[in-house]
C-alpha cells in the first residue's frame, strides 16, 4: 500500500512509474464480479489519500500542452457521438427489454485497433425489476451496493472494464475500460509501448463525468525480448499532471507475443508470493483468491522488488479486502522506509515485535481491522504484508477479516522467499 510512497518519491516525475466495479447514483454493482489479474512493471499498490498528499507534491509535473523533445505523440481515442440507433444496434444483444428501457450513462465512436467501434455503458432494467449494468460486449446483472463516487483522494474511480483480448500469437492484444472521474479531470491518457519508445499516449476526456480508455497492441509490433507496458497518466482542468499515486492503476506489464521473457520472471516470482502466503494465510469465513494483481521494479541486476496482490471476500457479500504481499532486495529500505512502506506513519500504529530467534518485525494495526506486517530475513531481503479491510470502492464496507497477524509473521519470516 505505503510502497508506492517510498518508489514514487524515489522517481518523482518518472512515467515509468493498476477490477471490475461500479460507480455513480446511475450505476449498480450487480453481484460479485470478478477481478481483472494484473501484472505491473515498475508500479506499486495504492495509497491512502493522507499519505498520497506527500506523494503528489512530487510527483506533480506540467501538463504537456506543448510536445517535449522525445516524448511519444498524444492522439485522440474519440471520434464523435452515437446516436439513440447506434447505441441500441451496439448492445441491444446485452441489455434486457427495449430500447426505450436503456438509460445510457455513456456512448461514443472510439478508435481501436479494427478501426472505429462503438464504446457504450448503460443501465437497463428488466419487466420482473433486475437491474443490469451492460456495454458493448458485457453485462451484469443484480441490485447490489452503489459504489465510490470520486473525491479528493479518488479523482479517478473504476466504473468497468471490457477485459482485455489474446491476440493470433497467444498473448496480450488489447484492454478497456470506464472511469468515473471528478469534474477536476481534464483527459485521461493511455499508452502501449516500450520505456523509450515512440508508441503514442491516446487521449480520452470525461463526457457527463465518464472516461473510456482503451489500450492495443497491433500484431507484430513487438518482439519477445520487447518490455511492454500498458501506462495511463492524467491531467486536472488546471493543466498540471494527477500524481501517479491518485490513479486507480499503476503500470502493467504485458505480453503481446505470448513468450515475454521479463514478464515470465515476474510471474515466477509473483507466483512465489502466492503460494507462500496461501500457506500460512488460513480463512474459514471467506474466500482469499490469489495473483488479483501485482507489481514490481527492476534494475540491471534483476528484480528489486516484486509484489503481489490477493483479495478476500467473506462469503455471501460483495466487499472485498485487499492482502498485498511484497518482497524486496536486501538494503532497499533503511528502518523508517520500511515502516512507512507498511503504512506505519499514517493508517497504522506500529510497534516492533519481538520474535525471538528470528529478531524482531513491525506490526502495525488499526481500529478498521487492517494490519500490516513488515520484516527483515536473515539474508538482508525484506518481506511485508498488509492486509487492508477498506474496500478502496465502497464508500462504507464492514469487512471482518479472519486472518489473523500471527499468521502474517509466519509469511514474512518463511525462508522460502527469495529473489
Amino acid at each position: 500500500m505505503s510502497d508506492e510512497i517510498v518508489e514514487a518519491l524515489v522517481r518523482a516525475g518518472s512515467d515509468n512509474g493498476r477490477p471490475l466495479g461500479f460507480s455513480a447514483d446511475d450505476i449498480v454493482r450487480v453481484g460479485r464480479i470478478r477481478r481483472r489479474r494484473r501484472r505491473v512493471y515498475g508500479g506499486a499498490a495504492t495509497v491512502l489519500g493522507v499519505v498520497v498528499a506527500i506523494a503528489a507534491v512530487a510527483l506533480l509535473v506540467q501538463s504537456g500542452r506543448g510536445q517535449s523533445l522525445g516524448e511519444p505523440a498524444t492522439v485522440p481515442l474519440d471520434r464523435g457521438p452515437m446516436s439513440e440507433a447506434e447505441v441500441w444496434d451496439a448492445v441491444g444483444h446485452t441489455c434486457p427489454g427495449e430500447p426505450g428501457d436503456l438509460d445510457t450513462i455513456y456512448a461514443r465512436q472510439v478508435d481501436s485497433s479494427g478501426g472505429t467501434t462503438p464504446a457504450v455503458l448503460a443501465t437497463g432494467q428488466r419487466r420482473d425489476g433486475i437491474v443490469y449494468t451492460c456495454g458493448t460486449h458485457w453485462s451484469v446483472r443484480g441490485d447490489g451496493v452503489v459504489m465510490r463516487m470520486p473525491d479528493r483522494a479518488h479523482p479517478i474511480v473504476p466504473i468497468a472494464s471490457e477485459g482485455g483480448t489474446t491476440s493470433l500469437e497467444g498473448g496480450w492484444g488489447s484492454e478497456s475500460g470506464f472511469f468515473r472521474v471528478a469534474d477536476s479531470v481534464a483527459r485521461v491518457e493511455t499508452r502501449v509501448g516500450t520505456p523509450g519508445g515512440s508508441e503514442p499516449w491516446r487521449v480520452s476526456v470525461p463526457y457527463d463525468g465518464v472516461v473510456y480508455w482503451s489500450g492495443w497492441a497491433d500484431e507484430g509490433a513487438f518482439d519477445d525480448d520487447d518490455e511492454v507496458w500498458l501506462q495511463w497518466r492524467a491531467f486536472g482542468t488546471d493543466g498540471h499532471r494527477i500524481a501517479p499515486a491518485l490513479l486507480p492503476f499503476q503500470p502493467e506489464l504485458i505480453d503481446p507475443t505470448g513468450d515475454n521473457e521479463v514478464f515470465a520472471e515476474y510471474d515466477e516470482l509473483g507466483s512465489l508470493l502466492t503460494e507462500v502466503a496461501l500457506d500460512h494465510l488460513q480463512t474459514e469465513r471467506g474466500s482469499l483468491e490469489g495473483g488479483s494483481a501485482g507489481s514490481g521494479t527492476r534494475d540491471d541486476s534483476g528484480w528489486t522488488t516484486v509484489t503481489s496482490q490477493l483479495s478476500w471476500s467473506p462469503w455471501h457479500r460483495t466487499a472485498t479486502a485487499d492482502v498485498d504481499l511484497s518482497l524486496s532486495r536486501h538494503g532497499t529500505y533503511t528502518g523508517d522506509q520500511l515502516q512507512t512502506r507498511i503504512g506505519c506513519h499514517d493508517q497504522f500504529e506500529c510497534h516492533q515485535a519481538d520474535l525471538g530467534d528470528q529478531g524482531s518485525a513491525w506490526v502495525g494495526e488499526n481500529e478498521a481491522g487492517s494490519f500490516a506486517v513488515g520484516y527483515v530475513q536473515p539474508d538482508g531481503e525484506i518481506a511485508t504484508i498488509v492486509v487492508d479491510t477498506e474496500d478502496p470502492n465502497l464508500a462504507e464496507s464492514d469487512v471482518a477479516i479472519d486472518i489473523t497477524v500471527d499468521e502474517a509473521i509466519g509469511f514474512v519470516t518463511d525462508d522460502r522467499l527469495d529473489l
